[in-house]
């Protein structure tokens, strides 16, 4: 670490409507760091000033604050207002450990190839306290398959020019998918730096399928961002966007599965188990829905890996006895929606 200059550190933490107490336990924890040149930066998406209050309480010259409606909105904005030549996360619930940043920075500056850095940590909360064990090297792979990456403990160089996309609460695994895919180089310390909090009430917990499906739509984005798979999804520059798909779309979506089970950068994935919330929001969403429970049941990609065909089958068409007012029973059969009696009982 340069000794006699030490490198500033711009802290950037998005503030909403946790407790007064856990928030000052967070600017606190930042503020007793043993490493002394930083800035804290608090963007406050709170539209009452309940925040600003307990911020005032500190008086310190060294927390910046600002205002933004939104959490992704928050933490753009303290980027950009950010000065230090490495910036640094922090949620308002969580504890950064005193040395945090000071471990961070002489990693940091000690390995130039490095643009990110997290750490290990110790997790609290709604959960029985436990230490994660994330693997120090990170790559493409690992961070699809288990995530690996501390968000809100990592620390990363200016020159990043790091910016979310509105897609919470999964900005994080996009952020990290596509760092990584431009050639980013991401490290764990094996050393633990912070204490971050777990909650039942989290939009991931309380919305396990909303997740799962915007996870398959960032790892849409970034495969299809791999040189041997980009141009294959012909839909892949609107992902986020699209409301109708069309049996075309369909047709690229196999494409891409099938050259995704032959590509280098699958190996050890099941593409399509990892893209199967996406593929039933294609379908909840598709132009024509029996052409697309057709394309499905056509595909052997999809056959081979989901054996779905008889949940399918039955989605098409189904067989049941119907009793009619005059008590007598009739024999149904559903297709598409559509009743068709076949014969009296």
């Amino acid at each position: 670490m340069r000794e006699n200059n030490p490198p500033l550190v711009s802290v950037v933490m998005p503030v909403f409507n946790h407790p007064p107490y856990r928030l000052r336990r967070a600017v606190q924890s930042i503020l007793d760091q043993t490493y002394s040149r930083f800035e804290l930066i608090v963007a406050d998406g709170n539209p009452t000033d309940a925040n600003l209050k307990v911020i005032r309480e500190f008086d310190d010259p060294r927390i910046v604050y600002c205002r933004a409606k939104g959490y992704i909105d928050c933490l753009n904005l303290g980027i950009q207002k950010a000065a230090g030549a490495y910036i640094a996360r922090m949620d308002s619930d969580d504890i950064s450990l005193p040395q945090r940043l000071e471990e961070q920075v002489r990693f940091l500056e000690q390995n130039p190839c490095v643009g990110l850095c997290s750490c290990q940590a110790e997790r609290f909360g709604d959960v029985e306290p436990y230490v994660t064990e994330n693997p120090e090297n990170v790559d493409f792979i690992t961070c699809v398959k288990i995530g690996a990456i501390l968000h809100p403990a990592m620390m990363f160089r200016r020159e990043l020019n790091i910016k979310y996309e509105h897609v919470k609460p999964v900005e994080d695994c996009l952020l990290f998918r596509r760092l990584l895919l431009d050639g980013c180089v991401i490290k764990n310390l094996d050393k633990v730096l912070f204490k971050s909090r777990e909650n039942k009430t989290s939009i991931m917990e309380r919305h396990p399928k909303l997740m799962a499906r915007y996870a398959a739509k960032i790892n849409l984005d970034a495969f299809a961002r791999l040189p041997r798979l980009r141009g294959i999804l012909s839909f892949s520059d609107e992902i986020f966007e699209k409301k109708r798909f069309s049996a075309a779309d369909f047709a690229s979506f196999f494409a891409f599965v099938r050259e995704m089970k032959r590509s280098d950068a699958a190996d050890g994935l099941d593409p399509l188990m990892m893209f199967r919330p996406y593929l039933e929001y294609m379908v909840s969403h598709s132009e024509n829905k029996p052409a697309a429970y057709f394309k499905m049941l056509a595909s052997r990609e999809f056959r081979e890996t989901c054996r779905p065909a008889r949940a399918i089958l039955r989605r098409i068409f189904s067989v049941r006895n119907k009793r009619s007012p005059d008590g007598r029973k009739t024999k149904v059969v559903t297709i598409l929606s559509v009743d068709i009696a076949v014969k009296k009982l």
